[in-house]
């Protein structure tokens, strides 16, 4: 027989069934690895009762396996049984058949005018006869009909049991159940209905935020090409960093693709998880210990690692010298110790990081035929952790960089798991959605995997759903909600507990992220254990103990470091807390510090730092561990100690000081009193000379009217300087003639270097504009710009100074400064801009692109019937000025108030009125596909809510109290506004208010 796609599992997998006195009774087929799926009737026929056997027989069923070599003969019990109408049994093996598969079921319906074969046994044939033909579809009695092609054999008794192979789908859609006498049509029943999930128990082909582990290797897919490359890397170097971007599944990579490969060489593994807060010697040590003498007991491990811990400070060759032991104790080929998440160290404990890498570079190498390696997950920016000048060929030699998934990787990660398990596979269409859903973000197969695992536990018998999947919000919203759900089960008072306990679990990174904080259990307030535990069943927090170590700690962890950037509360929870923890994290180091440095008293807290460590202890109690509430204490009674002694010295200090001032006051008060009469003399010359000066020139006599006060504060030099206060008290330089006519209004770059002025000259209509520079420097520059259009003009200037737009109704234009007279004219597409719409421009923070938003006039056209133009946004790439394409979500298309981008060039926050106008919603969505990363509404009926700061500001003056808040890819810590909000300046980060003074406008640190 010639050989076909999918043969030969099928032809391992076929089974007959034979009665008694060997007579061959019908077909099966494997359906697991000891499991064998037949007819309940032929079963029946072999053992010889009635069709009508309600029970499971007790009588043990023979069988064998045709097409393997030798035909093993084995026997098999009956485990599952549905007689009747679904006839269908399940035969446990006593033992498994070597060279034996289980077939993979896959769906059986949507199957019209698939090819399929079957193996079957009638009258004349025991070797057995295939038949072929075409499927149909399903009919009445839940079968599904199949038609035998000519010239071949037609499907009739003894091709009961058979499985039925769609070649379409390289698996068996069912089995053979019945035939009409004398025809080529015939039935099947359809592999959902076969498996029984009692005796064949699913089992969860996907991890959730877990990574997986070796015993899952055979759900691990997507990565076959990274798993080959990083092995051969381990196989051939002393140390191997697997870099890549968090949630892009490093630790899977080894743990179910690398390990398993390694074992099955003869290698031994162990693992080794540094936390933070231990130093490097002793985190080597308590994994070397675990190794090296297992049999210890807990006490004795742990006094045996200090004890290592200390000849590994001393420096030498001790790394060396214990490889040979750790080999002795390893497999035949080697030992592989695997460091997961190095980062976590390298981000809180740079230096102990640097010496533990040093300690493993040392500890790998060759000793006879066996080799000791080390591989190690971290993320890129750990890298530079672990460069030295003594490190760096090895780290260039040892990095080896693992991308994000592709598309097609990632569906075969979503699709392979699913064909591993029997009887379990995705309706139609479906994975590709989740690929499509999960876009391409690094971190988004923790997302897929916990999407995929949440589908499985709402699988409707062997079918993952899009009704499931649309029951769980996609791909970003099953993570969400079901912390949202798992945090709901809480009480109040253990959802406080909750929020400080995802607050210690992470740390506040570079920008606006954050990554994890293993902590060991012992560091958490009892309280807070408490409702770790109670979210460990949950997976939200994890609970494990440090792998091979002496003293087998418990460690608290997150279960992902996704959950910090898409979990919109616990992202807003650590923002808040940002302040907080960066100085608490600050306090951690300083405590590490003094603690290594055998607890010398010049690393304790003072001055200033102890200031703040006494005012975070106040607002913090509770957040504060008993180390570092000692380490506070401890600093403070040594600071009471230290002043006591300064106070000693100071006063002997006096006493000496005293007599040296009274020898001198005689000298002194002689030549006091002569230099009283010539400041005196010069103040009022000053003082008068800033009277005489004109008003054209008002700083000058302000300059001089404050050295005559500060010369000498007389009763003259006072009335000089109140004079020039009111003349202008907020001037800090008066530049006449830089531009021309009546200013309209202005652009301000925000450090205030680039100016760009709106004015009408001589009172016409037309405006000018005018390009200053070097103001601040007291030698303001102007440059008029040429081709300024007609009309109300919408304008902004880029962030550098160095590019200025504006919007008309014949449409945009482009300045590049350093050339003011040829400006670059942007398309606009289809759009026409309507004349009483508002537009706005804004660059985004990096000047590299250009947003134009206009409204749709949402006033003008509730008020008149006529038809509006919607609101739409267009985008340009401001060094080609070539469009970019957006999505349609991007901003709203009814009232739309303004929009902006955020301090993040990829995101994009819009305020529109819903409601008539009285409530705002406030949206920032992703700038390329325009998906919803935050929402929130506003009442406007008493304030508004207002973007400054060209988007990177939000402020809102509906609430009790005002605050502003900062915009990136999600809101900022809120401050909260001390002042009435005024008008804004030219650089939209200052407020003025009625009397004219200038006051900064909050901005938040993101």
């Amino acid at each position: 027989m010639a050989a076909l796609r999918g043969s030969d599992v099928l032809e391992a997998s076929q089974v007959r069934i034979l009665s008694a006195d060997g007579e061959v009774i019908g077909a099966g087929f494997l359906v697991a690895a000891d499991v064998v799926c037949t007819c309940a009737h032929v079963v029946t026929g072999a053992l010889g009762v009635p069709d009508t056997e309600e029970s499971a027989p007790g009588t043990p069923v023979d069988l064998d396996f045709p097409l393997l070599g030798g035909r093993p003969r084995a026997r098999a019990t009956v485990v599952s049984w549905r007689g009747g109408g679904a006839d269908v049994a399940l035969l446990r093996l006593d033992a498994a058949v070597e060279g034996a598969r289980p077939v993979p079921l896959v769906d059986g319906t949507g199957v019209w005018g698939h090819t399929f074969r079957a193996l079957g046994y009638p009258d004349g044939a025991d070797d057995g006869v295939w038949a072929s033909g075409t499927l149909r579809a399903g009919q009445g009695a839940g079968w599904v009909q199949m038609e035998a092609q000519e010239p071949g054999p037609p499907i009739e008794e003894g091709f009961s049991g058979a499985p039925v192979w769609d070649d379409a789908q390289d698996g068996v859609v069912g089995m053979t159940v019945a035939a009409h006498l004398g025809e080529r049509t015939a039935y099947l029943l359809p592999s959902a209905e076969l498996v029984d999930e009692r005796t064949l128990r699913p089992r969860c082909p996907f991890q959730g935020l877990a990574p997986f582990t070796e015993a899952d290797a055979e759900f691990f897919h997507g990565r076959e090409g990274d798993t080959a490359r990083v092995h051969t890397a381990v196989r051939r170097r002393p140390v191997t960093l697997v870099a890549g971007p968090s949630g892009c599944g490093k630790s899977s990579l080894v743990r179910a693709g690398v390990l398993p490969r390694l074992r099955a060489e003869g290698m031994s593994v162990s693992e080794l998880r540094p936390v933070p807060g231990v130093r490097a010697a002793a985190v080597l040590a308590r994994a070397l210990t675990g190794i090296l003498e297992p049999e210890l007991g807990e006490v004795e491990r742990l006094a045996r690692a200090e004890e290592l811990a200390g000849l590994l400070e001393t420096g030498g060759d001790v790394p060396a010298e214990l490889r040979g032991g750790v080999l002795a104790r390893g497999a035949s080929a080697g030992h592989v110790i695997f460091v997961d998440q190095f980062e976590e160290y390298t981000g809180a404990e740079p230096a102990a990081a640097r010496g533990l890498f040093g300690l493993l570079a040392a500890l790998a190498g060759k000793d006879g035929a066996a080799v000791l390696r080390v591989v190690a997950t971290t993320r890129p920016d750990s890298l530079d952790v672990l460069v030295t000048a003594g490190t760096s060929d090895l780290v260039s030699d040892a990095v080896r960089f693992i991308a994000p998934l592709d598309a097609g990787d990632l569906e075969r990660a979503v699709t392979a798991p699913v064909d591993a398990v029997p009887g379990l596979w995705f309706e139609p269409g479906l994975p590709e959605r989740i690929v499509a859903d999960a876009g391409d973000e690094p971190g988004r197969m923790p997302l897929v995997q916990f999407a995929l695992t949440e589908l499985w536990k709402r699988r409707t018998r062997s079918m993952l759903t899009h009704a499931a999947y649309n029951d769980l919000g996609g791909v970003a919203g099953a993570l969400v909600g079901y912390a949202e759900e798992t945090l709901a089960e809480l009480t109040q008072t253990q959802q406080d507990r909750a929020r400080r306990l995802f607050v210690q679990l992470a740390r506040p990174g570079d920008g606006d992220t954050f990554s994890r904080r293993p902590t060991r259990a012992a560091d958490l307030a009892p309280e807070l254990l408490d409702v770790a535990r109670e979210l460990a069943p949950g997976k939200l927090v994890v609970l494990s103990r440090a792998p091979d170590g002496a003293e087998r700690e418990e460690i608290v962890d997150l279960a992902h470091e996704a959950l910090t950037a898409l979990w919109p509360r616990l992202r807003q929870w650590l923002a808040d807390s940002r302040d907080f923890r960066s100085w608490q994290e600050q306090l951690r180091a300083d405590l590490l510090r003094w603690q290594t440095q055998h607890h010398e008293s010049a690393r304790l807290l003072n001055g200033t730092d102890l200031a703040e460590a006494d005012r975070r202890l106040a607002g913090h109690p509770e957040d504060i561990s008993a180390d570092e509430r000692g380490y506070i204490l401890l600093s403070r009674r040594h600071s009471r100690r230290g002043t006591r002694l300064k106070q000693a010295a100071v006063g002997a200090l006096a006493v000496l000081t005293v007599l040296a001032v009274v020898l001198a006051i005689s000298t002194r008060e002689s030549l006091k009193q002569a230099e009283e009469q010539l400041r005196t003399q010069a103040a009022g010359l000053l003082a008068q000379s800033a009277e005489d000066r004109p008003g054209s020139d008002p700083a000058t006599a302000l300059q001089l009217a404050l050295a005559a006060w500060n010369t000498k504060q007389t009763a003259k030099t006072r009335q000089a300087l109140l004079h020039q206060y009111a003349r202008g008290q907020y001037l800090v330089g008066s530049y006449p003639s830089v531009w021309q006519g009546q200013v309209t209004g202005m652009d301000a770059t925000p450090d205030g270097r680039t100016l760009v002025v709106r004015s009408k000259p001589g009172g016409g209509s037309r405006l000018a504009v005018t390009v200053v520079t070097a103001a601040l420097q007291g030698e303001p520059r102007a440059r008029k710009l040429s081709g300024v259009p007609e009309g109300e003009l919408a304008t902004a200037i880029s962030p550098d100074g160095r590019l200025f737009a504006v919007a008309a109704r014949d449409g945009v234009r482009l300045w590049r400064l350093s050339d003011p007279k040829h400006p670059d004219i942007l398309d606009v597409g289809d759009h026409d801009l309507p004349e009483k719409s508002g537009a706005t421009l804004d660059f985004s923070s990096d000047g590299k692109r250009l947003l134009l938003t206009m409204d749709d006039d949402s006033n003008e056209c509730f008020n008149n019937p006529r038809r509006c133009t919607p609101a739409f946004a267009e985008a340009w790439h401001v060094p080609s000025g070539a469009r970019i394409a957006l999505p349609d979500q991007l901003v709203p298309g009814t009232r739309l108030k303004e929009a902006a981008f955020t301090s993040d060039p990829d995101t994009v926050v819009t305020i529109s009125y819903i409601k008539k106008e009285l409530t705002a919603r406030v949206e920032i969505r992703d700038f390329t596909t325009g998906r919803l990363r935050y929402t929130s509404t506003a009442q406007t009926l008493n304030g508004s809510a207002d973007l400054w700061a060209g988007g990177e500001i939000l402020v809102r003056t509906d609430t009790t109290t005002p605050y502003a808040q900062a915009l990136g890819r999600i809101p900022g810590r809120k401050t909260e506004l001390r002042t009435v909000v005024g008008a804004q300046d030219a650089t939209s980060r200052y407020s003025v208010d009625d009397a004219s003074i200038s006051a900064p406008c909050a901005r938040p640190s993101t």
